[in-house]
């Protein structure tokens, strides 16, 4: 659910997703047709060095210039220019976390009413903003930090030990009710609506990529989807931790697919972009021996410090039992020591998974409402921008109860 931005008068019959990463800025041109999004425009520009700090915009006219020249590339191949655009927020700019309350009622014979669940999701969310302060607080230093809520679900609810859908109507005396909230500093919410003003463009919905991600890839059978999604960018990899079709957790690895570019140029002594253009050829099984093998040495070690981190990031959750599969995405994902390091790594002796996890790569047919006409989007690389696309079907819909009620708790509390 987008919360932050939300607008809900009449589409447009264009709409932009813009997905800016610490290696490219990714814009999708795109049109809501019944109960699908269709893809008609794809532009992508490279971002400088010292464009993007983890994760972070901080250089704002060099990322405005990269924007509007994806834009302009998608605008040209769908023959039509957005007036408003879909965001997403992702790596260190989010905290995500999980609050679950339980409350004992007086009267379990009444049914649950309307002011009864508001009052509970009041009390979560003032839980939940005071510890993502705290966290934001434990991180920088300071006091009084200014935050903003951007996304929020239900992740649980049961009502006398009994898992429910929802809560409406019910009887009990025992609620059990579990959120996940992902905030984000309002400096960087701020930094974005001066990026869409200088782009001339309105702020349709900003959402949390981890949230985008996995309303992207549900299936039918939204329960079945279960696993940890490593969206591997830039400069950071996002993990989320997914059962039974919801988000219980989001962890950010400061370490991503520039870093190996990094040793890339310390090995064959070149420019950082040269470097980039040599792992790109790389991954295509593109280079000659010697600098194929170079490379191999180089990353390698690379590769075992970040699945290390993977696995000290996944220890964090603090979970019993972690569901056995790695769903992998972004520009990084496509090194083939990735998925090497993760399918040799010992999992089963150093992290609880039930068993030893799969791993898989999130394809562009896994975004089932989603649909490209350019022919562009071919990989993992690219399904981040489009399950911002899926945002824009989800404001679509009618707000259900609980989301109502989240959006009157966020309104009182301000965020």
């Amino acid at each position: 659910m987008a919360l932050f931005f939300k607008q809900k008068e009449k589409k447009p019959e264009h709409l932009l997703a813009l997905d800016i990463g610490t290696a490219s800025v990714k814009a999708l041109l795109f049109t809501i047709d019944e109960e699908k999004a269709v893809i008609k425009g794809f532009g992508e520009q490279k971002q400088g060095v010292t464009h993007m700090r983890g994760g972070v915009i901080s250089d704002l006219d060099g990322v405005i210039d990269n924007c509007e020249k994806a834009i302009t590339m998608a605008a040209n191949q769908a023959g039509a220019s957005p007036e408003k655009m879909i965001l997403g927020v992702a790596g260190q700019t989010i905290k995500g976390l999980a609050t679950f309350f339980r409350f004992e009622r007086t009267d379990p014979e009444a049914k649950l009413t309307e002011d009864e669940i508001q009052e509970m999701v009041d009390r979560i969310q003032k839980t939940a903003l005071a510890n993502a302060r705290q966290a934001y607080e434990s991180e920088t230093g300071k006091k009084d930090v200014a935050i903003k809520l951007v996304n929020s679900s239900m992740i649980s609810a049961k009502v006398d030990g009994y898992e429910v859908p929802n809560l409406s109507g019910f009887k009990g005396k025992d609620i059990e009710v579990g959120f996940f909230d992902a905030y984000a500093l309002s400096v960087h919410l701020d930094t974005l609506q001066s990026l869409a003003d200088e782009l001339g463009l309105e702020i349709h919905a900003i959402s949390a990529e981890p949230f985008s991600l996995v309303s992207g890839i549900l299936p039918t059978e939204k329960e079945s989807l279960a696993g940890i999604v490593l969206d591997i960018g830039g400069t950071v990899t996002d993990l989320t931790l997914i059962k039974q079709g919801r988000i219980l957790g989001t962890k950010v690895l400061p370490l991503g697919s520039s870093m190996i570019t990094d040793r890339i140029v310390e090995a064959l002594k070149i420019p950082f972009d040269e470097a980039d253009s040599k792992k790109a050829k790389y991954i295509e099984n593109d280079t000659e021996p010697t600098v194929t093998r170079k490379i191999k040495e180089a990353i390698e070690p690379e590769v075992a410090l970040w699945v290390k981190g993977v696995e000290l990031a996944i220890k964090e959750w603090e979970e019993e039992a972690l569901p056995p599969h790695f769903l992998l995405c972004g520009g990084g994902a496509a090194l083939p020591e990735i998925k090497a390091a993760l399918v040799a790594y010992p999992w089963l002796t150093k992290t609880p998974f039930t068993q030893f996890p799969k791993v898989d790569f999130i394809l562009p047919d896994n975004v089932l409402t989603v649909f490209d006409q350019t022919g562009a989007i071919k990989d993992s690389r690219l399904v981040t921008p489009m399950c911002l696309c899926k945002v824009a079907l989800d404001l679509e819909k009618e707000e259900d109860l609980i989301a109502r009620l989240l959006s009157k708790s966020a309104h009182k509390m301000g965020i």
